[in-house]
């Protein structure tokens, strides 16, 4: 994925989290107008994102770091 259009992967994952300077958001807003590529790659990114936002983690439950089920299962 390096250099996709002139644009690294640091620049992409700065741009992601919010980091990118004015200068690089514009590089990377302007590659993404004529790079399929890109956005396909910050396509899946997002998606990633989104779906590890919506997975809570629970933690686990005495009974069943034992091994123990509980309600005869």
């Amino acid at each position: 994925m390096a250099n996709i259009d002139n644009i690294s992967d640091e620049l992409l994952a700065a741009y992601l989290e919010g980091n990118a300077s004015a200068d690089e958001t514009m590089q990377v807003l302007d590659a993404l107008q004529t790079d399929d590529i890109l956005r396909e790659t910050l396509d899946t990114a997002l998606s990633i994102d989104s779906e590890e936002d919506t997975h809570e983690v629970l933690p686990m439950m005495p009974e069943h770091r034992k091994g123990k089920r509980t309600n005869g299962r």
